[in-house]
């Protein structure tokens, strides 16, 4: 395989002017909208058995996931097809401490992949082997004591070994502080969710309008509508969690990402970049073009605080707030909300990770969801209750167009 990768061949007009005029600009800066980028951990302890496994003290299976993907786009003469996207560098990382048995077991189907997926193996020391194939790079670390890795934070029993596999393109640039960045944020923990509590559930957008001007917090919900895969479904290509139980995906024998990216190298590396793929080709539904009319007339105020990386809110001319972010001092980001809002709309967000929803309640602003609950699959509708609601909060369980068309009904004129 080889580096550049396209992706997809053929983007349209609209989505190269989205490219060109509002992702590519921010090329290296501190919210560089051409990389796609994620960090998950999953440890197991006691206080979250339900989801991790977790039965006894001996339990401290962890596991890391990273990746970054560097996207650009070439532009091409063709009228209906004018440009390109390609994955221009690559890096993968994953990361497990687990009881030896499992280490041990799961480095020999990881060597088995890399032979059955024709890797060439480049390097053999002492606990160390590396692989190539075309322009990717497979290395596995084994650390039989967890504490021999730099980073290390934690307290495991003698029985635990860290194994460590990265797949980067060759000319993936790693900085100095990449490890660093990684491994600081794992040691952050888990989030800790407030219990939900007894929310009031609203009949009508009344209630949303009394507490006009808003600022939103926007999840994945409304993108979710304009075409864009949802997070779940990032969760379940990166083999974070079971689907629709939550539940961690934290043994070896379960998370099949490595082995997948080791035996299909190009299928997944296209079922991966399918994200970022789908945020260029997203359509404008009624929500986006609602929310403009409504930031216009400063019923929505201040920058839409987003920790999702699709951005098609940007196309409409509405700042973000980005709060997606893997310094340690930020992972839980300081807001300072617009003056003139009264409440906090939170517009498809199932859980709030970074915290914004606890923050605008502390800062006295009314918390209103925008969010149905759930998604249909094959004519079922799969329950998914929103995380962690408070007594005062209201919801509305629409969708997100259905709910701005309601509201845009009562507040626009017909001519708008």
């Amino acid at each position: 395989m080889e580096f550049p990768y396209t992706v997809k061949s053929d983007l349209g007009p609209k989505a190269l002017s989205f490219w060109n005029n509002i992702l590519l600009p921010t090329k290296g800066s501190a919210v560089d909208k051409t990389i796609e980028e994620s960090l998950w951990r999953r440890n197991q302890s006691e206080s979250n058995k339900k989801m991790s496994g977790w039965t006894k003290e001996s339990d401290k299976r962890r596991k890391i996931v990273y990746y970054k993907h560097q996207y650009n786009v070439i532009q091409k003469k063709s009228i209906k097809y004018p440009g390109s996207l390609i994955l221009e560098s690559t890096y993968i990382y994953e990361c497990f401490t687990l009881p030896s048995k499992e280490i041990i077991k799961y480095k020999k189907s990881l060597v088995l992949s890399a032979n059955t997926g024709k890797w060439k193996k480049s390097k053999e020391a002492e606990n160390q082997l590396s692989y190539i194939k075309g322009d990717l790079i497979l290395n596995i670390n084994h650390f039989i004591n967890p504490q021999d890795r730099m980073e290390e934070y934690g307290d495991f029993p003698e029985n635990y070994q860290t194994l460590e596999i990265t797949i980067k393109s060759k000319n993936f640039v790693e900085g100095a502080d990449l490890q660093g960045i990684i491994w600081n944020v794992a040691k952050s923990g888990l989030r800790r969710a407030l219990p939900r509590n007894k929310p009031t559930y609203i009949e009508n957008v009344d209630r949303i309008i009394k507490h006009l001007p808003c600022q939103i917090e926007l999840g994945c919900g409304a993108a979710f509508e304009a075409g864009v895969p949802p997070l779940h479904e990032l969760h379940d290509t990166y083999f974070i969690n079971e689907p629709f139980t939550k539940k961690f995906i934290i043994t070896a024998e379960k998370d099949l990402l490595m082995k997948y990216y080791i035996l299909n190298t190009e299928k997944e590396f296209k079922l991966s970049s399918r994200f970022y793929s789908k945020v260029l080709t997203a359509k404008l539904t009624p929500f986006y073009k609602i929310l403009q009319k409504l930031y216009k007339k400063n019923y929505v105020v201040g920058p839409i605080i987003t920790n999702n990386f699709d951005g098609v809110h940007l196309r409409m001319g509405i700042p973000e707030l980005y709060i997606r972010t893997y310094t340690e001092s930020e992972v839980m980001p300081n807001i300072d909300f617009h003056p003139e809002a009264k409440s906090l709309l939170v517009v498809g967000c199932h859980a709030d990770r970074r915290n914004i929803e606890m923050k605008a309640r502390d800062k006295g602003l009314k918390v209103i969801y925008i969010d149905p609950e759930g998604w249909w699959v094959k004519g079922n509708f799969i329950e998914y209750k929103l995380e962690s609601p408070q007594q005062k909060d209201l919801i509305y369980s629409r969708g997100a167009s259905d709910a701005f068309l309601e509201i845009g009904q009562k507040l626009l004129s017909n001519k708008e």
